[in-house]
């Protein structure tokens, strides 16, 4: 029988079908354990070395007790097939991929041919060597009887249902990775237009220096233009950069012993020297005899900086911002707490705005990148401790921090 013919043969319980890799694999696995059952068995396959490979990596997979042998030269290299002689029943199984390269793609489809056949199971167990060998599976194949059609429809219903779960799956996986390609082409809009303001400013003020000239006044307050530009700028990708490597795990806390009252103040003296006539005041309640805290400096430090310095942001001359600390009344740890008395934030956007790249819409908008305070969050976390907020419109907000001794 030529190859053609193999791959073609049909009989009233041969089923056709068109299957992707995963599904080859559930029915392979399935058409043998059933042939075979409890018994001990002989699964015969053929195709190319890797297919041959894979194959014989499914049978493994088999309850039963199992005997390979190989198929000499049975069919084309892009087939390949296998043929189960269990102690009462005989089925087999031919499948041919669409795509030449589908050993390495795991979407691939094949067209498939399976079930009971006689002649198939025949044809492909007369190709088996060296001789000796082929007439005792040729003798053994005569005395079993084709796997029962009952057999056949169970085992295609459970295909079925499989093949259904799969594609739900695909499906739901596809809809999950379209949004969040859509989400990442969002973020990429919100940071370029974040850094296009502050570059524009840079270059505004570069010019300003190259075409006029200016005292030693005007000269420090261009400079200190840039200089905040420059800043911003190096903050936000500093931030994106130390969230990426929070996510994926791979920042090394450097743990030391750290004082809150002494953290506070080398946090926030800088941001009240730099702070313009219309800047709320910063107040502080903190509380005697703090215990000492283990944690990495440079990454507290920045997560008060932020609290802080968005407090100041969004809260009015006339308005304060209050920065404290004490020990939890509940827990082993300590508090830091950053209140302002700003515009506050709406119950809708407090649920979401410890995530990447939230930007709060409407009249409560803050106008950001959407990074820091997931960058809050996650520096909190690697502590094992935790962030929230609380807020009220019209009243203010409160960020606390609270971190494990």
């Amino acid at each position: 029988m030529e190859d053609r013919d193999v791959v073609a043969s049909a009989a009233p319980c041969t089923i056709n079908g068109r299957y992707t890799r995963a599904v080859v694999e559930e029915l392979t696995i399935g058409l043998n354990t059933v042939t075979l059952g409890a018994e001990p068995g002989i699964i015969l396959v053929a195709g190319g070395s890797s297919w041959e490979k894979w194959l014989e990596t499914l049978t493994t997979k088999v309850s039963a007790e199992v005997h390979r042998d190989r198929i000499n030269n049975a069919l084309p290299t892009a087939y390949f097939a296998c043929v189960a002689l269990g102690s009462h029943y005989t089925a087999t199984l031919v499948a041919q991929p669409l795509d030449e390269d589908a050993e390495h793609n795991p979407g691939q489809l094949f067209d498939v041919i399976w079930g009971n056949d006689p002649t198939t199971v025949a044809s492909l167990t007369a190709r088996v060597s060296p001789a000796a060998r082929r007439a005792q599976l040729l003798s053994q194949s005569a005395t079993l009887v084709p796997l029962p059609a009952v057999e056949l429809l169970t085992l295609c219903d459970t295909v079925l249902t499989f093949a259904s779960r799969q594609y739900t799956t695909l499906a739901m996986s596809a809809r999950a990775i379209d949004e969040r390609l859509r989400h990442h082409e969002d973020q990429t809009r919100m940071i370029v237009h974040d850094m296009r303001a502050p570059l524009h400013t840079m270059m505004m003020t570069i010019k300003s220096l190259q075409r006029q000239t200016f005292d030693a006044v005007g000269q420090t307050q261009l400079f200190g233009v840039a200089h905040e530009s420059a800043s911003y700028l190096l903050n936000l990708v500093e931030t994106m950069l130390d969230s990426a490597r929070l996510e994926a795990s791979s920042w090394t806390l450097r743990l030391q012993p750290l004082r809150l009252a002494t953290l506070i103040r080398s946090v926030c003296e800088p941001l009240e020297l730099a702070g313009r006539e219309a800047q709320a005041p910063l107040r502080y309640d903190i509380e005697d005899n703090l215990p000492v805290i283990h944690a990495d400096r440079t990454l507290i430090e920045r997560v008060l900086a932020n609290l802080v310095a968005n407090a100041i942001k969004y809260t009015p001359r006339h308005g304060e911002v209050l920065i404290s600390a004490r020990r939890s009344a509940e827990i082993d740890a300590v508090e830091l707490t950053v209140r302002d008395t700003g515009r506050g934030i709406a119950p809708e956007a407090q649920r979401h705005i410890f995530e990447r790249f939230y930007q709060a819409t409407g009249s409560d908008q803050r106008r950001g990148s959407g990074i820091g305070l997931y960058f809050c969050r996650l520096a909190v976390e690697a502590h094992g401790g935790n962030i929230r907020v609380e807020s009220s419109l019209g009243v203010g907000s409160t960020f606390t921090v609270t971190l494990p001794l």
